[in-house]
């Protein structure tokens, strides 16, 4: 399925202003209940949460994303064991490069709750100096939106 894209928008940040081509249905909202940035798509009750970080190295060695994974995925199935869910899988790390000097390290897991199985992704991204954390959790009735999401988010740039 092909997404449709509404106007570029450029998105005035404390630091620096990102620039994303919002899919239609999509709007942005500054300090959404708590979060600095959100990505919000209504309709279909989905909301990206997009937090400014202390700069992450976007040349990390190839042991420290794994060490940095491997954290993830420790604090993942700890939180899973408290919760009674059970892992699905690991989407696997990946190294982010693209245009508009935008880096990165992408992963997520999948996992059980009960009847309801969701799909997390977390994505790190460094644009000038600047660095970022996406991250979005839906479950599988949403799973159509992902290619989406995740077109959305690998289209950031910044200013």
């Amino acid at each position: 399925m092909m997404m449709q894209m509404e106007a570029s928008t450029t998105i005035p940040l404390k630091n620096q202003k990102l620039i994303i081509d919002l899919p239609q249905g999509w709007s942005h909202q500054q300090n959404y209940w708590g979060i600095p940035l959100a990505f919000i798509n209504t309709s279909k009750n989905i909301t990206v949460a997009v937090s400014e970080l202390v700069q992450i190295n976007p040349s990390f060695t190839e042991i420290e994303r794994q060490n940095y994974f491997t954290d993830y995925k420790l604090g993942r199935l700890a939180w899973l064991s408290q919760a009674s869910g059970k892992l699905v899988k690991f989407y696997e790390l990946e190294v982010m490069q693209k245009k508009q000097a935008v880096s990165g390290l992408v992963f997520g897991y999948v996992y059980k709750l009960d009847q309801t199985t969701f799909h997390e992704k977390s994505y790190y991204l460094t644009c000038k100096n600047v660095s970022y954390n996406l991250k979005y959790l839906i479950d599988q009735s949403q799973m159509e939106s992902m290619d989406t999401i995740d077109a959305m988010i690998r289209g950031i740039g910044c200013l």
